[in-house]
């Protein structure tokens, strides 16, 4: 997941259904079907591990706004 500032999250996160699924997935759909993206997010040394079995909806809802 890109930082909170900057021009990278702006980009990479481009709504609040992507930033979900940068928390819970550790992905994003949208960009996983692009080949190029997909090499690079999947080739990550250091990846953010999904929290889905970590987070309720709530706690995922709180987070995003």
């Amino acid at each position: 997941m890109p930082g909170w500032l900057g021009d990278d999250f702006l980009e990479l996160v481009q709504d609040d259904a992507g930033l979900e699924q940068w928390i819970l997935k550790r992905k994003v759909d949208r960009l996983m079907a692009k080949r190029i993206a997909r090499y690079f997010l999947v080739g990550q040394r250091l990846q953010m591990p999904p929290y889905r079995a970590a987070l309720t909806p709530e706690d995922t809802d709180s987070i995003v706004a």
